[in-house]
């Protein structure tokens, strides 16, 4: 359990005068990207409106402006969730704070789902590979990786879910605990 506030990160939209700062943090899921093609792919994220299958990104940012976190997502139609904010890009980057970043991070993600009618929340697992699958129609359909995180309430019920799938053995949570 968290017992410090989340409020100090800010957590905001990836642009592209902050895409610079942040490509380390891409390196290591996309270590082929070079950073010319990085800031390419950042200004397309600014290109308008918020809107079916386009890829959105939230960077988490200390009080001193470092950024320690990247999440890029989309809202995408799922076979079996329906419709799921779904984010195949998820790094924390902070040696001593990892847990507060990320649960910003997921509480940022858990706000877009209710806002935008989501069925829940996918996390990718990550590897070398993820940044060139995100778009694959075959790795989006696909429900054996990464972690499901129900559409709940608040934030306890969603660490209560996980804390419980995680004790029970399944590394997908494809669905609420019992």
């Amino acid at each position: 359990m968290i017992d410090a506030p989340l409020s100090e990160y800010a957590l905001k939209p990836l642009t592209p005068d902050v895409a610079g700062r942040i490509y380390p943090l891409i390196r290591g899921v996309a270590p082929a990207l070079t950073p010319e093609a990085w800031r390419a792919y950042a200004t397309t994220l600014t290109a308008g409106p918020p809107d079916a299958e386009r890829e959105e990104a939230l960077v988490a940012v200390n009080p001193g402006g470092y950024v320690k976190g990247l999440s890029i997502f989309a809202v995408r139609g799922h076979w079996r969730y329906g419709r799921l904010l779904d984010a195949p890009v998820f790094v924390v980057a902070s040696a001593a704070d990892s847990e507060r970043v990320g649960a910003a991070l997921i509480g940022a993600l858990q706000a877009t789902c209710a806002a935008r009618a989501c069925a829940g929340v996918r996390i990718w697992t990550m590897g070398p590979a993820t940044w060139d699958r995100r778009l694959s129609a075959d790795d989006v359909r696909r429900t054996d990786h990464g972690v499901f995180l129900p559409a709940l309430a608040n934030a306890a019920e969603a660490e209560a879910a996980l804390a419980a799938c995680l004790f029970a053995g399944p590394a997908v949570i494809d669905r609420p605990c019992p």
